[in-house]
């Protein structure tokens, strides 16, 4: 069983980068455009993905996609 979800998704909200906005549920994130993604996971942690690749929903669920570090513009969270 795997630990997070991998669609299909019943919910989706365009995602703005924010050091400071919590995202209560934990979304998985959708990235639509080329750059890299910095997420805190639900467990705190801040992870760095370099250039995924642009259409894959990153496998971990984010309680925030961090303005620092994040130079992709188009991300989707989904839920």
């Amino acid at each position: 069983m795997s630990m997070y979800n991998v669609g299909p998704f019943d919910r989706g909200m365009t995602i703005t980068p924010s050091d400071v906005t919590i995202l209560d549920q934990g979304v998985n994130v959708y990235v639509g455009g080329a750059g890299n993604v910095t997420i805190r996971d639900i467990g705190g942690n801040l992870v760095l993905f370099i250039s995924p690749a642009i259409g894959s929903v990153l496998p971990v669920r984010a309680r925030q996609v961090m303005a620092t570090g994040t130079t992709s513009g188009i991300l989707v969270g989904c839920w």
